[in-house]
């Protein structure tokens, strides 16, 4: 399974509100229905999932799935 569906997976397993198949991996997540807290228990989720920390200085420039998943991609 590739990073974006398991980035989808914890968005469908976590948020039951956001309608998986309506997200744009450009836009931001926030315009999408994730809101700040959400946005905190997904990165904490993603954290757990990769088991990749990812520092506090990070955290503002990952907005979107794409933010993510260049992130991911760099620390594998």
């Amino acid at each position: 399974m590739g990073n974006r569906s398991i980035l989808l997976n914890i968005i469908k397993n976590n948020f039951s509100s956001i309608d998986v198949s309506k997200i744009d991996a450009s836009s931001p997540l926030e315009r999408q229905g994730l809101d700040s807290l959400d946005m905190t228990t997904f990165l904490f989720a993603i954290e757990g999932e990769f088991g990749t920390p990812i520092p506090t200085a990070k955290v503002s420039s990952l907005r979107t799935l794409e933010d993510i998943e260049k992130f991911l991609d760099q620390k594998d």
